[in-house]
Parts: C-alpha cells; sequence; structure tokens
C-alpha cells in the first residue's frame, strides 16, 4: 500500500501554516481536502489540483457516511500516495481524519501526519485573548447530537446505555457545528437557557466570536469554512441531572462543616430509612404517579449514596467498590448478553443465574439460607418458595389450602402453627396462580380502607350520628357494611 499524508491547514492565516506543510502541499500535484473553501488553498501554487472530498467520497461526514468515506481513501492509497489537507491540526480537528487513523492502523497502511496550529487554539485566542487553554471536553456537534437526542426524538433509543452526552461542570468544546439549532434539544438537557455559550466562526482568514445562550442557539446560523462552540462550565450545585453532582452534595453534607444531623448518621441508625423510603417508592409506583415515583427513587439512591459515603470515611469501601461490584456481578451473571451463551427462556437463565452464583460461593451449593430474614414474612415466604421452586419443588394445590383451613376451624393443636401453614400455603396456591402475594394483600389493605372510608364518610356526614351513643353508632356501622357489600373477592 501507499502513503497517507494528512496535512494541518491551521486556522486559515496562511502565515500560521508550518513550513513542513507548506513544502508539502507546495510540490503535490493533487491534494483530497475536507475544506475547499479553506483560505489557505487558495495560497498553494496553480499546479496543485485541489480535490474536495466531497465530489468523490459521502459527505458531509456523519457517522453513516464516515466508513464508507475513509474506506474510499484506503483504496485509492493501494494505488498512489494520497494527500489529504485538513483544517487546523489533523488529530484534534477533524473527525475525519482520527477515524482515517485507527482504519490505517488496522489495514496496516502507512499513515503521515503533518500537524498544524489547531482551530481550538485560535479560538481560544479570541474567546479569552491571554488566557491559557483550560482542560477541554471536544466532541464532535453531530456525534454529539446523534449520540444523545432527547426522548421521543428521532434517532433515540432507551438501550443506547450512554446517560449524557459530557459532563457541563468541564468546559466544553463542540466542533463541526453546521446548525446550532440541531444542539439545542440536547444542550438544554444539561444546561441552563440561560446558560452562556460562544459561537466561534472562521471566515475566511479571520475568526470571530458571536455571544449566546443556549436558548437563543435555536435562532442562530453560521457561515464561514468552520465553526465551534464552547460553553463554559456550569457550577456543581446548577448541575442537579448529574449523578456525581449527588456525591458531592452527600460529602458536604457530611463534612465537619455539614449538616449537624447528616454527620450523626451512621449505617445502623440508616437501616429504617433504607427500607422506608423503598417502601416510599413502591407506593409511588402503585400511585401511578410517575414524577413522585422519579422523586421517590432518589430518595431510595440518596440512601445507597449515604451509606457509600460512610464507607468512605470509614476506609472499608466508597462508591466505586459499589459500582465495580454491580457492574462485575452484571456481566458475570449474564453470559448470554455478554459472553457467547445461548438461552432459549428465562427459566434458563436462571438456572444458569443459580449455576454461576454456586461457583461464586466456591462451589458450595447455594441453599435457601441466604433469602434476607429482615423481609416482611408473606415476602420472605415467597422469595424461599420460589428459590425451592428452582431445586424442583412445587407448590401444592388449592386442595392443601383447604385441608390448612379444615386443621384451623377444628379448634384443636397448636393454632399459631396452624395460622402459619394456612398463610403458608396461600403463599403457594398464589405462587400456582402466578399472583405476588405480598402485591396482592396490599391492594386488598387498599381496597378495604376505601370501603372503610367510604362507609365511615356515609355516616359521618349526618350531624345527629355523632350525638347517637356508642352502642348504637357501631349498630349502624356494622348495618352500613352489611348494606354495602365489597366486590366479588374483596373484604
Amino acid at each position: 500500500m501507499s502513503q497517507i499524508v494528512l496535512v494541518g491547514l491551521g486556522p486559515g492565516n496562511p502565515g500560521r501554516l508550518t513550513r513542513d506543510a507548506w513544502s508539502i502541499l507546495s510540490s503535490a500535484t493533487e491534494i483530497f481536502t475536507t475544506a475547499a473553501q479553506h483560505p489557505v488553498l487558495s495560497h498553494l501554487p496553480s499546479s496543485a489540483q485541489i480535490v474536495d472530498l466531497a465530489d468523490v467520497t459521502p459527505w458531509p461526514i456523519s457517522p453513516d457516511t464516515l466508513a464508507a468515506a475513509v474506506q474510499n481513501i484506503l483504496d485509492l492509497a493501494i494505488q498512489r500516495d494520497v494527500i489529504i489537507a485538513v483544517p487546523g491540526h489533523p488529530l484534534v480537528d477533524e473527525p475525519f481524519a482520527r477515524r482515517l487513523l485507527d482504519e490505517a492502523r488496522m489495514a496496516g497502511a502507512v499513515v503521515q501526519i503533518t500537524p498544524g496550529v489547531s482551530l481550538l487554539e485560535a479560538a481560544w485566542e479570541v474567546i479569552l485573548p491571554g488566557s491559557p487553554l483550560p482542560v477541554l471536553q471536544v466532541i464532535d456537534a453531530h456525534a454529539f447530537a446523534a449520540a444523545y437526542p432527547p426522548p421521543g426524538a428521532p434517532g433515540f433509543s432507551p438501550f443506547a446505555g450512554t446517560a449524557r452526552g459530557l459532563d457541563p461542570t468541564v468546559p466544553a468544546a463542540l466542533q463541526n457545528v453546521r446548525e446550532p439549532a440541531a444542539l439545542t434539544s440536547s444542550l438544554a438537557r444539561l444546561y441552563p437557557p440561560d446558560h452562556p455559550a460562544v459561537i466561534v466562526s472562521f471566515v475566511g482568514e479571520q475568526v470571530r466570536t458571536q455571544s449566546t445562550t443556549v436558548a437563543e442557539l435555536q435562532q442562530q446560523t453560521v457561515d464561514g469554512w468552520a465553526c465551534l462552540l464552547y460553553l463554559p462550565p456550569v457550577d456543581r450545585l446548577a448541575d442537579l441531572g448529574g449523578f456525581d453532582t449527588l456525591g458531592y452534595i452527600v460529602a458536604r453534607l457530611r463534612a465537619p462543616d455539614g449538616c449537624p444531623w447528616d454527620r450523626e448518621q451512621t449505617h445502623d441508625s440508616m437501616k429504617k430509612h433504607l427500607i422506608e423510603e423503598s417502601y416510599e417508592a413502591i407506593t409511588a409506583l402503585e400511585s401511578g404517579n410517575w414524577k413522585s415515583f422519579a422523586e421517590e427513587l432518589g430518595d431510595v439512591l440518596l440512601q445507597v449514596l449515604m451509606h457509600a459515603q460512610l464507607g468512605r470515611e470509614e476506609g472499608r469501601f466508597d462508591l466505586e467498590d459499589v459500582l465495580r461490584a454491580v457492574n462485575a456481578k452484571l456481566i458475570r451473571r449474564h453470559p448470554h448478553v455478554f459472553g457467547d451463551v445461548r438461552v432459549s427462556s428465562s427459566s434458563e437463565v436462571l438456572r444458569n443465574w443459580e449455576r454461576i452464583k454456586r461457583g461464586e460461593g466456591g462451589g458450595t451449593p447455594t441453599t435457601l439460607g441466604n433469602i434476607p430474614p429482615s423481609l416482611p414474612a408473606l415476602m420472605r415466604a415467597d422469595a424461599l418458595q420460589g428459590r425451592a421452586a428452582r431445586y424442583g419443588w412445587e407448590p401444592p394445590g388449592l386442595e392443601h389450602l383447604q385441608a390448612a383451613v379444615a386443621r384451623l376451624t377444628s379448634n384443636c393443636g397448636d393454632q399459631r402453627g396452624e395460622i402459619g401453614a394456612l398463610l403458608f400455603s396461600v403463599v403457594a396456591v398464589a405462587r400456582r396462580l402466578g399472583v405476588d402475594p405480598e402485591e396482592a394483600l396490599r391492594r386488598e389493605t387498599v381496597a378495604f380502607i376505601e370501603r372503610v372510608e367510604s362507609v365511615l364518610a356515609a355516616l359521618q356526614g349526618d350531624p345527629a350520628f355523632e350525638s347517637l351513643p356508642e352502642d348504637e353508632r357501631r349498630r349502624r356501622v356494622a348495618a352500613a357494611f352489611r348494606s354495602s357489600p365489597p366486590e366479588s373477592g374483596r373484604s
């Protein structure tokens, strides 16, 4: 294969072109370029033929066309040397050049890189003159918008697995901006509407800036042969959608000058809060109020962060240990997703899960003993029976439940034991019917509350009711319940 030469054209002023770049370009007879309007090209000897890559390969570059465009150049390089001139620096400013380098390396092609002054450097000289270039997040604008569309927008996938396109608490530069308005909805998920932004346009040999805001990008247009967008950082406490912000807040609350109540907490004192917040989240879920459910899930997440912070202070573990453990476990226990194992059903997944867990325990068979005893009794019975079913236990049928009722009503033997057997049998029947007994009991309890409150509200609406003797009030309440039977199967 011949040689591919990537040459950086710099930010536009011919005086900023490097000597090496000028030597290569001025002696070339054919130059491919990703920026045919770049002003340096007009200063080259007329003997050089300038070929716009848009004329010979898929363009403009996007995630869908990038691979084909790169392959076209690699195919061409098999026949002869190829010189490609790109704006700025080949390793900084041009996604096509970076992808070409990756593909060329895998193909064994020889690539020579001739650096240039980057567009980022030139842009920073006019954004904050005299200030050193900060640590920047640098991302291609098209790639950002494609990878981080708002929910419901074209291209949005809930299974992409990418939570955020960039960290708004770190200065960011979006390169190759063509339509600022196309970035607005994605940026609005990370920045407040009035957050400042600077559009930097390269027009001819000049570098121009335009100050705006994230919301106003919707009305902005750009000109010139290149454009980038600079976004200064937001304050950590303003990044309310950031996971790291929650970690920062928890650490701040626990700091010596933090909140006295939070500083008094221990793992033991917070146990009840973890349970309570979990149940509040379940209650919000069952209410169908998704905003409330999201808020309650945040409270559950807070408990995890608090325990991780306590572990960090004690030197026992930190949040990274928590995440490392759960990530490794999920990958390890899902070889049918992250490996080459094939499964045909969810029951097969569960069997594999148990086998993997036994391997994690050094080959010790998994028993029922690791079902948490702190679970509510009904939920724990269901979990125990579910675990036993994986080993072949079959839940008894309705006749077993009827026998348990008969033993209880015979008024002989250990009634507490018979009640326990009856409840355990109810759980077994529920499992056979595919019903979650904990949820079923919770729903029935809610229905009972609604019925009682309805009956009492009807009676207490009568002013004369409260003046009746206690026995008469109780008689009328009982009569009201009898005349207002529950729905079939209800209390």
